[in-house]
């Protein structure tokens, strides 16, 4: 495993699943942290449970939903306020709805958060990974977009598309597209 000591991590999607396990195994190396959650309560019982591990660990905890434009946009200013750069980051964050619904801005709220969240979030913090020898971004996501053979650009927004299993392979597609296309 690469050394993590005194690194600075930031992960989105930790007070469950997989970013849960991702983040106590990571804890055990001494980095920085900077957890996104957006449930509180959640949040609150994962700081607890990685003081076990580490009562050294420097983290913080910052609100974010990736639902909304805003609450991205507000996260990555106050990680970027806190630290001056950033080794590792891991977009874990991501829903699988069971009907569609927009967000605040009008946009279905899977394509959302899976792609667009992860886009915007990285894109605000990157300044801080440019400078560094060394950095890492990890994108989570399923298998789902194995099952799609083509992107529907004319509907983005999935609006003739209401079978969720289906807005979940699209927005991950977009994802993967926009890491081989924007990410070189």
């Amino acid at each position: 495993m690469w050394n993590l000591k005194d690194k600075v991590v930031v992960i989105t999607g930790a007070t469950n699943g997989i970013g849960k396990a991702a983040i106590l195994e990571i804890a055990e190396h001494g980095p920085r942290l900077f957890i996104t959650y957006r449930k509180k309560r959640r949040s609150k019982n994962l700081l607890s449970r990685l003081r076990k591990i580490n009562s050294d660990l420097k983290i913080e905890l910052i609100h974010c939903d990736f639902s909304d434009q805003l609450s991205v946009r507000k996260a990555a200013e106050e990680i970027n306020l806190q630290t001056k750069k950033i080794d590792v980051l891991i977009n874990n964050a991501g829903v699988f709805n069971h009907k569609y619904h927009e967000t605040l801005e009008g946009i279905e709220n899977t394509f959302a958060v899976n792609h667009l969240g992860y886009f915007l979030f990285t894109n605000l913090l990157l300044k801080k990974m440019k400078s560094h020898q060394e950095t890492r971004i990890i994108n989570v996501a399923s298998k789902a977009h194995e099952s799609l053979d083509k992107l529907n650009w004319e509907d983005m927004n999935f609006y003739k598309i209401m079978v969720k299993e289906l807005m979940l392979m699209l927005s991950q597609n977009y994802q993967i597209l926009c890491l081989l296309n924007c990410y070189p």
